[in-house]
């Protein structure tokens, strides 16, 4: 788990408490790798992170706002990531192999978002309006940037011509199969390097199942 600080033209005092917040979000993700988001207190989100109670609410209102906050970063994160591989030099063939891995590689060093944030802690977009707006924007964006990938390749003549969000949600889809095959062992330091790399199997079956009648 790398954060980074984009904040480093703001005053010192800002700097250092936006520092705190990132060290924060890392304590409650490091948390998230053992335990589920409901049995997670507050108290011990602070005790990971060596703040006290009192000082963790001054940077946030409360849990729920903590993992929102995680959340959005790694949502930023992954939609970041998936937009430098599509505007990266290279075919549209190499480009999509490369949002593929990238994508992939990204969930294995990130199984706390896989299995909480996709999954309970979800439950709080459904429940929390602003959340939900925020989810609901990353998902568009990701959308709308594979799409127009996908949209090239057919173009090119890589990809039969038809919606290309169809092709975008078959990818998910077996981005999600991959994910859950995999996801036990990631969290076992010893077997998360060993991990199977579908991404070659991913591409194939995505260039194979939407190829041009011809080929």
């Amino acid at each position: 788990m790398t954060y980074s600080d984009p904040m480093h033209a703001l005053p010192r005092k800002e700097r250092e408490r936006e520092r705190h917040r990132l060290e924060a979000l890392q304590a409650a993700e490091s948390l998230l790798e053992h335990r589920l988001y409901h049995d997670i207190t507050v108290q011990e989100i602070a005790a990971s992170a060596e703040f006290s109670v009192g000082y963790l609410y001054k940077l946030f209102a409360g849990k729920e706002e903590i993992y929102a906050s995680l959340l959005k970063h790694r949502y930023d994160e992954l939609e970041e990531l998936v937009t430098a591989h599509i505007a990266r030099r290279g075919s549209v063939e190499d480009r999509i192999s490369a949002v593929v891995r990238g994508v992939s590689t990204w969930f294995k060093n990130n199984p706390a978002f896989a299995s909480n944030y996709l999954g309970a802690i979800l439950t709080l977009a459904r429940t929390r309006e602003t959340i939900a707006a925020d989810v609901s924007r990353h998902e568009a964006i990701l959308q709308e940037r594979l799409n127009a990938l996908f949209q090239e390749a057919m173009d090119e003549g890589v990809l039969a011509r038809g919606d290309p969000s169809v092709v975008t949600a078959t990818l998910r889809a077996l981005l999600w199969g991959f994910v859950a095959r995999n996801l036990v062992s990631w969290f076992d330091p010893a077997k998360k390097e060993k991990w199977t790399d579908y991404a070659p199997t991913i591409v194939r079956t995505i260039t194979r199942a939407f190829a041009p009648e011809n080929t």
